[in-house]
């Protein structure tokens, strides 16, 4: 108790409350290390982990490939690509915020408050985030988005893949529907 007594002076800035115990490693160890290394050993086991499981999506995609059409294809890619981008959002927001100020604490600098301020920030931003990029990567929104809500024709080449599949795919069915009555035709 007496050593925390002294180390008030450098502290009382911190003490909000109980909030110095993470923001300075004297207090009441060994939890601060503690908590500093969970928040590093989980972003260590985290990553890898998301890497193997993009590499599997990337595998089951690639053989896919050969018994899918190439507008299944096209949207399967586009929805991976969306969900890969979704999950670098968690890690932006979240984890590289939070690891880089842990790391500051446990080599010493105590005074990562505007860090602390901006970890805040890019955490609420995690939701808009996930929408932009939902915008940003699946065809269907884009089009709600300009045509719906804003009321401007989408520049060709926002959709143009996207009226190709559905043309194709309408084609397929109108052939689809000619040779049913082809067949009752001839019966």
């Amino acid at each position: 108790m007496e050593g925390k007594m002294k180390e008030w002076p450098t502290i009382r800035r911190f003490v909000g409350g109980t909030g110095c115990a993470v923001v300075h490693n004297t207090v009441s160890q060994p939890y601060p290390q503690l908590y500093n290394l969970s928040i590093v050993l989980l972003f260590g086991l985290t990553l890898p982990y998301i890497w193997y499981l993009v590499s599997i999506g990337r595998q089951n995609l690639q053989d896919e490939k050969k018994t899918i059409s190439i507008e299944a294809y096209k949207v399967h890619h586009e929805t991976f690509n969306c969900i890969i981008a979704q999950i670098c959002i968690p890690i932006v927001c979240f984890m590289i915020p939070y690891l880089v100020i842990q790391i500051l604490i446990f080599v010493g600098i105590e005074n990562v408050f505007v860090l602390s301020h901006v970890m805040v920030i890019l955490t609420s931003l995690h939701s808009a985030a996930n929408t932009i990029i939902m915008l940003a990567f699946i065809p269907a929104y884009r089009h709600g988005i300009y045509h719906d809500i804003l009321h401007i024709e989408m520049p060709s080449y926002f959709h143009s893949d996207q009226k190709r599949m559905y043309k194709a795919a309408e084609r397929k069915l109108k052939e689809a529907k000619n040779s049913v009555k082809a067949k009752v035709g001839m019966a």
